[in-house]
């Protein structure tokens, strides 16, 4: 996180917990009066530094107080670097760039799961015919071509 003048407070994950600040807080979501706003046009510089302006629809209620203070307790704990630009870093490789590979590698890993891949190496080393390890393959995996 640079600046924050690319990415939007509410709508795109930027925070270490991985969850939109919409999905997490759906009520203070709805009625801020800054949705779709970036995280720099949220912040505002002070005597005594940064600090978080919040524009509500209506003043909060006593259950959403106690939401607001958890709130600003998740969001202070972000440090944001003025002097840096914005980037997105691609997290499921160690060097935080994008390839295809390692967006194959993600979807197998959700899809056959890891416990299951070193199965298959197995089923592919086993001297049998071809059309058999496919088909035990497709069996295992719930593929068949049937009705």
């Amino acid at each position: 996180m640079g600046r924050g003048d690319k990415f939007r407070f509410w709508e795109d994950r930027w925070l270490e917990s991985e969850a939109l600040l919409m999905e997490k807080y759906p009520r203070l979501y709805q009625i801020s009066c800054q949705q779709n706003q970036t995280i720099m046009q949220l912040r505002s510089n002070s005597s005594s530094g940064w600090e978080w302006s919040f524009n509500w629809r209506r003043p909060l209620f006593d259950s959403e107080v106690a939401m607001a203070d958890s709130f600003i307790g998740e969001i202070s704990q972000q440090q944001l670097h003025p002097q840096k630009e914005d980037m997105w870093i691609w997290k499921h490789d160690s060097s935080g760039h994008y390839s295809t590979k390692s967006g194959y590698d993600l979807i197998r890993r959700g899809v056959v799961g890891a416990d299951q891949t070193s199965d298959f190496v197995e089923l592919w080393k086993l001297k049998i015919p071809a059309k058999s390890a496919v088909f035990a393959w497709r069996l295992i995996r719930d593929r068949l071509p049937t009705k």
